[in-house]
């Protein structure tokens, strides 16, 4: 474990051979991002947003990496002029990157008069492009109001092209999503189960978990040699539940240790070799790496 030279609110992660990338909200509420070398040296980075709002520890954002460049994405409360809002405004989502040429700093990617959030970014392998995006449109953060995904291509101008990707159900929030080769994978919550979805048939066809999810904790999604791996957090008690895909069939089973009393939130999950990884915190305890056996 490492203490880094930086203060603030975790949003989002990525790693590429060059080193680590942090997207994160600094002790004044800005949005930066920042790097850890692979030769273990710390960059400062990037000032990407002034105006991320008073409620910086709600932040919702991804970024992606390849070759030392980067790609990020996140939201921002707008008030009813276009300019910054508060935390009662709605969200629209923005964007900065080096990827695909020199730094193309803040611009703003929807334009809706519903919420736009928790948005997922993903990269195809060797090609880079198109930029995978999923993300959430509909709700507040104030209420469990309808709510649905949207998925879009993104090219190396940050130029968007959009799509519906889930309607049905009525909360459909907390996407995140993986490509490999041609195949995009997402994972998401919808009224309190977990749901993956892919595309590896032409068109996206979904997969429904009967174990109950935590709708307000985001499931993660690993794919590798036609291994698929879904882990979420079920709903009362709070544990981690890994699913793993072989062939066509399912299996899955708790995955949070065992004589744990605490709540316990997945993080993460890998595959490799066959074998599922889950990553768990125990909230007020500690945080647990988990090897199917």
């Amino acid at each position: 474990m490492e203490t880094t030279p930086y203060r603030g609110f975790v949003v989002a992660v990525a790693w590429d051979t060059t080193g680590t990338y942090l997207l994160y909200i600094d002790s004044a509420l800005r949005l930066r991002i920042s790097k850890r070398q692979a030769n273990g040296t710390y960059i400062q980075g990037r000032l990407l947003s002034t105006t991320m709002g008073p409620d910086g520890s709600l932040a919702q954002g991804d970024v992606v990496a390849t070759g030392g460049r980067w790609w990020a994405t996140w939201r921002e409360h707008i008030g009813p002029g276009g300019g910054p809002g508060d935390e009662f405004d709605q969200t629209e989502l923005f964007q900065a990157y080096t990827i695909g040429g020199t730094f193309s700093p803040r611009e703003r990617v929807t334009t809706n008069p519903a919420w736009d959030s928790a948005p997922s970014l993903a990269l195809p392998p060797a090609t880079t492009f198109p930029v995978r995006l999923v993300w959430a449109r509909g709700g507040s953060d104030f209420e469990a109001a309808d709510s649905d995904l949207r998925r879009a291509l993104g090219d190396q101008d940050g130029n968007w092209v959009s799509a519906s990707l889930a309607t049905a159900g009525s909360q459909n929030f907390w996407p995140e999503v993986q490509v490999v080769g041609r195949t995009t994978y997402v994972t998401w919550n919808r009224d309190g189960r977990t749901v993956q979805a892919n595309n590896a048939s032409g068109t996206f066809l979904s997969h429904t978990f009967l174990t109950s999810a935590a709708q307000d904790q985001r499931p993660r999604i690993a794919v590798a040699a036609g291994q698929v791996v879904v882990g979420w957090t079920t709903q009362a008690p709070f544990r981690a539940f890994v699913a793993e895909r072989t062939g066509t069939t399912w299996s899955g089973k708790v995955a949070s240790p065992t004589g744990v009393t605490r709540l316990q939130l997945l993080t993460g999950v890998s595959a490799r070799g066959g074998t599922a990884d889950a990553s768990i915190l125990s909230l007020g305890s500690r945080l647990y790496a988990v090897t199917e056996t």
